[in-house]
């Protein structure tokens, strides 16, 4: 909990259990109060509705939630998957794979189960503004940008 940055991924993929709420809010409330540079990721959409099992919410509790809405700047970020790339693809290939996924997602997006990537970085101001990015590193997945020593 002393390092400079810490990253922890995918945040909700974590099978739910008591011991693991208590150690999240133990890191996340820890590196908050200690202003630590934290970045969060996630695959979950931080929308509001608590019984949508694919939200971030639904998955990590209105409690974190609510403290990763004080500490973080949330941004979203989309792009294709780079697993999904045949063995020879390249960059191109990469951008082809992302716009016909945007087609899909565009196509089917009254579906709650379509995610996509979420960031959350905390930052010095509490309040946070709301951006969003394009995705450099090919990878579909969410993310939450944690903590910067706000």
């Amino acid at each position: 909990m002393t390092a400079d940055l810490l990253v922890l991924d995918d945040l909700g993929a974590e099978k739910t259990s008591e011991w693991v709420e208590e150690t999240m809010n133990l890191i996340v409330n820890t590196r908050y109060n200690e202003r630590r540079l934290t970045i969060f990721t996630s695959n979950y959409q931080d929308i509001p509705d608590d019984t949508e099992p694919n939200s971030l919410l639904f998955r990590i509790g209105h409690r974190m939630r609510s403290r990763l809405h004080e500490m973080c700047e949330f941004v979203e970020m989309d792009g294709a998957d780079y697993r999904e790339l045949p063995a020879n693809g390249g960059v191109d290939d990469l951008v082809t794979l992302w716009k016909m996924r945007k087609k899909s997602v565009a196509a089917v997006a009254a579906q709650p189960a379509v995610r996509r990537a979420r960031s959350c970085a905390s930052r010095r101001p509490r309040r946070p503004t709301p951006i969003s990015s394009g995705r450099v590193d090919g990878r579909a997945g969410g993310s939450l940008m944690g903590d910067q020593g706000y």
